[in-house]
């Protein structure tokens, strides 16, 4: 066995681990490249979702504070009418008006 064979016998073991190695990490930068183009894809549909999500919300509350006026002054004349109600009641009674109830 020449020197030159006994090198080679223990170079080509580490020659094909780099190429092997090479392969790999070629592998795997394409696997990152397609990861990382699925993230952008993913954290942009998310963004789009939150910000309609957010603008919903702000729809919703812009709509109730404009109607949150109007529900207090609807409540406000359904007491009113109550009230006045109750007190022509009070008021017939008292003066003994035929079909006033006492409840």
């Amino acid at each position: 066995m020449s020197e030159r064979s006994a090198i080679s016998e223990l170079v080509t073991p580490f020659r094909e681990t780099a190429a092997e190695a090479a392969r790999l990490l070629k592998h795997l930068g394409a696997r990152l490249d397609v990861f990382s183009l699925e993230l952008a894809r993913d954290l942009g549909a998310v963004s789009r979702d939150a910000q309609a999500f957010a603008g919903g919300v702000r729809d919703q509350a812009v709509a109730l504070r404009r109607a949150t006026p109007r529900a207090a002054k609807l409540a406000q004349a359904a007491a009113a009418i109550l009230a006045r109600q109750r007190w022509l009641r009070l008021a017939a009674a008292a003066r003994g008006a035929w079909g006033a109830s006492a409840s």
